[in-house]
């Protein structure tokens, strides 16, 4: 009994150990990435020694992002390079501490004093040398961990070649699988049955009734095993398209990513990425990834120039630049040339790891890109299927599956729901876009936007390139303006002669040194870019799907076949018969939406008192007043009253964006000459993105 007890005890460890392991054998390759890139980011000065970590760091996940082949080539080569980094490290650090080594530096390398300290080397006390020691010691010990006990069995396990199909077993039918296991299982209890009883006499009835009872215990066993292997697969189901949604979308939140890192810091080196970000929407997604990895490159270089201009013998005030003041010309005002290049030193308020962590996370995000990218490849690979990446989450559902259930419509609405609904999204971004910016821009997209609402879908495909260009060129434009020209001119603009030029100037989103504009806005004008490049995509395949047929089906409208009796609709009549709770959601969307959407409209007449606000109250007026009969009159009839609502909902938002221009500039003469204007169209300045001009309401008027 000992002896078995101790042999499973054994093998349980054996197991335990293997699978360690193996966990250990992926993972700590990324634990050493990981110390590496914090001995680069951390400390309390700047020095050659952890600028050098970082570029090992970079080249190790550049290397990692561009090429999976040449990564796993170099790998060898690169840790031992670590280690004998860390390892002169160590002893550098250590000889700089015995007597009279400073002088040597100083006198046979020709290395002052300063740019010893700067290069990382420093007396120390005895206990803080220990401290100082372990970091590179500790970084040697794990790198040589993952060098002789995990590098051959991770060079292994990530040979994708090596690993092909042949491993995988043809899968059965799981019912049929299932049926086999439980016959056998059957056959064997019967013939042990049969043995036994040959054996034995059979045994008294009260055994087989405690027997009976100890099956009956374990039922709930058997049934809290099945419910618990049927979550697993529900997760790992759930986790598998989890893996799929980042592949297929994963480059359109690094480039937003990229985005918030330019506007989060406006300087002249981040005009690039705003260039390239911008560029990359109108192209494919091949060249996308392409642009990508340009960017982690541009974004390491970067980080790593960073790093080196907060060396201490780098000075900043190399590049002061004083101008006089327009408002005083008695008074000077200084700036700095590599501030505005976007080269800043660290202070005791902003820590160096606050002025790179937006590189640090792009790099790291386009590095998950890879990693998911690499991932799908390989799962792909084992199941011997192709490495391209799928076109769509759900291969297998077509417009023909949309209306038998829930799961069916979701699936679809997963596949091609911007495919359907694209120029609405769009749309709508747009129209937020104008609420929220109310400047110049605003306009302009709002007039863009009344074109777009009075035109078909035929030329709307055909005006919808030069939108998307339009945005493609007022981005980096509007950027370039935030960003301003060189300090070094000291130019005086025309707008910094009064309080009126300076708010027409806000309002036109025009440079200004001092009172920069927000570049959050042009957040909004890339989303906007984001929705237009994705639909030009929609264009072009139902350009291409004419008299092909799509599986996301056709926009084309049959408001004009709809009207003739030999018209058989292609949807399932869910009105009058429900057949699912697909139908119920359809009756609550559709029918009941129209009460939600003449409710806001109703809230936006009483929001405000004012001439727009009638206008909403007659049109929520008109609308309620019909209720659902309004549903019985004919389509086309229809779609014209809702157009004509929505443009003037357009035409509100247009010549409330154009308002601003006396609400913002003229606001205080407005108030003494002509009060009754702010109340009769309800002008304000509305300013959601500063927070210098806070706004400004017509209430109390």
């Amino acid at each position: 009994m000992g002896g078995d007890s101790g042999t499973k005890g054994s093998q349980l460890m054996q197991r335990l150990g293997e699978e360690a392991k193996i966990i250990l054998t992926k993972f700590w390759i990324w634990v050493v990435a990981f110390v590496l890139f914090g001995i680069g980011i951390t400390g309390e000065r700047m020095t050659i020694f952890r600028i050098i970590y970082m570029a090992l760091a970079l080249i190790f996940l550049l290397t990692f992002q561009l090429s999976w082949v040449l990564w796993r080539k170099i790998m060898y080569g690169f840790w031992l390079t670590v280690i004998i980094y860390s390892m002169l490290i160590l002893v550098m650090t250590y000889t700089y501490q015995f007597d009279n080594f400073p002088y040597y530096w100083e006198k046979y390398l020709k290395i002052p004093p300063t740019l010893q300290l700067d290069i990382g080397l420093e007396k120390f006390e005895t206990g803080e040398l220990f401290v100082r020691l372990l970091t590179p010691t500790f970084f040697v010990i794990i790198t040589v961990v993952q060098l002789y006990y995990f590098h051959k069995d991770f060079l292994a396990i990530s040979d994708i070649k090596s690993r092909g199909t042949s491993i995988v077993k043809p899968s059965k039918p799981s019912n049929s699988s299932g049926s086999d296991s439980d016959k056998e299982s059957t056959n064997s209890s019967i013939s042990l049955t049969d043995n036994k009883y040959k054996k034995h006499p059979p045994r008294p009835s009260f055994i087989s009734e405690r027997k009976s009872f100890k099956v009956f215990k374990n039922l709930p066993k058997v049934k809290l095993r099945s419910f618990f292997k049927m979550l697993k697969t529900i997760l790992s189901y759930i986790i598998e398209l989890a893996w799929l949604y980042a592949e297929l979308h994963m480059i359109k939140i690094i480039l937003l990513c990229v985005m918030f890192l330019a506007v989060y810091e406006v300087c002249l080196v981040h005009f690039v990425l705003v260039v390239l970000v911008t560029i990359s929407l109108v192209f494919n997604s091949r060249i996308q990834s392409i642009i990508v990895y340009i960017i982690s490159v541009y974004v390491s270089i970067l980080l790593l120039t960073k790093m080196i201009y907060q060396i201490e013998y780098i000075r900043e005030g190399t590049w002061n630049v004083t101008c006089p003041d327009p408002d005083d010309p008695d008074k000077t005002k200084d700036y700095n040339t590599a501030n505005w290049v976007g080269f800043k030193k660290s202070t005791a308020y902003v820590s160096l790891l606050n002025l790179l962590k937006g590189y640090i996370s792009i790099v790291f995000v386009i590095t998950l890109h890879r990693v998911v990218i690499t991932r799908q490849k390989y799962k792909r690979h084992l199941k011997g299927r192709p490495l391209a990446k799928p076109l769509r989450m759900f291969p297998g559902i077509t417009f023909k599956d949309v209306d038998h259930d829930i799961p069916h419509c979701l699936k679809y609405l997963l596949n091609f729901g911007f495919y359907r609904f694209g120029v609405e999204i769009t749309l709508i971004a747009v129209a937020v876009l104008v609420g929220t910016r109310m400047d110049f821009y605003a306009v302009l997209y709002a007039l863009w936007l009344m074109t777009f609402v009075m035109l078909s879908r035929g030329t709307l495909a055909k005006v919808w390139i030069i939108f998307m260009f339009f945005v493609v060129i007022t981005i980096p434009l509007q950027y370039a303006i935030v960003i301003g020209l060189p300090p070094d001119l000291c130019l005086q603009w025309p707008w910094d002669e009064n309080e009126i030029m300076k708010n027409f100037r806000d309002w036109m989103f025009l440079p200004d040194p001092d009172s920069p504009p927000d570049a959050y806005k042009l957040l909004c004008d890339f989303i906007v870019l984001l929705f237009v490049s994705r639909q030009s995509i929609v264009f072009k395949i139902e350009r291409r799907h004419i008299d092909v047929e799509y599986p996301g089906g056709t926009n084309r409208s049959i408001i004009e076949e709809a009207e003739k009796p030999s018209f058989i609709n292609p949807v399932p009549d869910f009105v009058s018969h429900i057949r699912s709770w697909l139908d119920i959601l359809k009756r609550i969307v559709l029918i009941g939406f129209i009460w939600f959407t003449l409710a806001i409209v109703f809230l936006a007449g009483t929001n405000r008192v004012n001439l727009f606000s009638l206008g909403y109250l007659i049109g929520s007026f008109i609308f309620l007043w019909q209720g659902n009969d309004y549903y019985l009159r004919p389509v086309n009839v229809i779609l014209k009253w809702w157009n004509k609502l929505i443009l003037y909902n357009i035409t509100v938002i247009t010549l409330k964006a154009i308002l601003q221009i006396p609400g913002c500039i003229f606001m205080n003469y407005m108030k003494m000459k002509a009060c009754w204007m702010i109340q009769l169209f309800g002008i304000s300045c509305i300013q959601k993105f500063s927070t210098n001009h806070p706004v400004t309401s017509s209430s109390g008027i």
